[in-house]
């Protein structure tokens, strides 16, 4: 029980070292802290963002023809496909509407003209919906003008089909019929009527889960954070061997009957111990002060021991190859920087980086452990997760054996 007494000691050190409580635990959550407070302030607590707000729309329907297409345009807008992105109300006339324009009262006002439905029926006839907009306003009428476009495209369908039915009835020396005329455009208003009910259109952010989203960002984020530090925790506590081989306690320890490679074994063991509570402590903590959500309990389960065994195999062999500890600042910070760099853990919030960086990411450790954990927080099973944990295991199995071997040399 040797290893495990020498590992306990240890760990109580680290626990109360100040350093293990800053850097290890409290710089992490005060990052993340600072990303969730500083855009998170908008995130609904219940979970759905906040959607753009209906455009106020009036309708003047002036159109009196037989077929009404006045009245389908102003259908359409106030139709249930659009409800989330307009609110539609009809008026009597332009004054009205220009009225209540003026008081600020309505964003948009749609004056659909007499002669409209004549319009279609007529090959060379035209009419022009107005749309008049609050010039303060940029979006809400850019929306309704785009909506009503479709729709106008729509109809101009119908004069293609009048054009086409005149054409073939001239072609075949027959008059043609007002009747056939009025069920083809019936028909043509009953196709674009149910057609539309295919389009699913909402406003921006309206009903969408944003705090889930924003959550899921920053577990991406905070998992980058977690495991750089937990490959930083992992080098700094095995640098404990070097600075007490300067000090000279690692000179009295091996003078007890024990075997130095069972005190060398307590010693990896510690390490093992104190990045599986820092990253423990992270995950838990972060969950319950900003809710974020890691994935199923198996895949979360896989990620966290194989950051622990990765991030402390490559600590062990890094710091096997520090001569002293004052080479144990720049080494651990620039050789740690450098490989959480090319292993991702700093590009976790930037979308579509480039093909050649996720393949060098995946030559090193920390690549492997940040592609484990972003599959966790993606909701991918433990049976997907199997092959970077296998590989997790593997990088930290030869990282120990590599360090424990240049520190059997050193204190052979």
């Amino acid at each position: 029980m040797t290893e495990l007494h020498i590992a306990i000691k240890d760990l109580r050190g680290a626990l109360r070292s100040r350093f293990f409580i800053g850097v290890a635990v409290f710089v992490p959550l005060l990052v993340t802290a600072l990303f969730f407070f500083a855009f998170g302030g908008q995130v609904s607590q219940a979970g759905k963002g906040p959607g753009m707000a209906p455009v106020r729309t009036v309708v003047v329907n002036q159109d009196a023809g037989q077929l009404q297409l006045g009245r389908l345009v102003a259908n359409m807008l106030s139709g249930p496909q659009l409800r989330d992105i307009v609110s539609c109300t009809e008026v009597g006339d332009t004054v009205v509407a220009r009225r209540v324009l003026a008081r600020r009262q309505a964003d948009v006002a749609v004056i659909i003209p007499a002669g409209f439905s004549a319009a279609a029926l007529d090959s060379a006839g035209s009419a022009e919906v107005l749309v008049l907009a609050d010039p303060v306003k940029t979006i809400g009428p850019a929306v309704v003008q785009a909506v009503l476009q479709r729709l106008l495209d729509g109809l101009s369908g119908s004069k293609i089909l009048l054009n086409t039915y005149r054409s073939a009835a001239r072609a075949a020396g027959v008059v043609p019929d007002g009747r056939v005329i009025a069920g083809l455009m019936q028909q043509y208003q009953e196709a674009a009527q149910g057609g539309g009910a295919a389009v699913a259109v909402r406003a921006p952010g309206a009903g969408e889960d944003v705090s889930a989203m924003f959550r899921r960002m920053m577990a991406s984020i905070f998992s980058g954070l977690m495991v750089f530090f937990a490959f930083y925790t992992g080098a700094y506590t095995a640098l404990s061997l070097v600075r007490e081989h300067e000090d000279g306690t690692l000179a009295r320890l091996f003078t007890v009957p024990v075997g130095r490679a069972r005190i060398l074994g307590g010693k990896m063991l510690s390490v093992v111990g104190t990045v599986a509570i820092q990253a423990v402590v992270l995950v838990v903590a972060s969950t319950l002060l900003f809710g974020l959500r890691w994935g199923q309990a198996g895949s979360s389960a896989l990620a966290l021991v194989g950051t622990v065994v990765a991030s402390s195999g490559f600590g062990v062999m890094l710091a096997s190859f520090i001569k002293s500890t004052r080479q144990g600042g720049p080494v651990l910070g620039g050789g740690l920087s450098v490989a959480g760099m090319l292993g991702g853990l700093f590009t976790q919030a930037v979308p579509n980086m480039p093909a050649a960086l996720s393949k060098v990411a995946l030559a090193l450790p920390q690549g492997w452990v940040i592609r484990g954990w972003n599959m966790s927080i993606a909701g991918r099973s433990a049976t997907d997760m199997l092959v970077p944990f296998g590989v997790m295991l593997l990088w930290g199995a030869a990282c120990f054996a590599v360090g424990v071997l240049v520190f059997r040399r050193r204190f052979a």
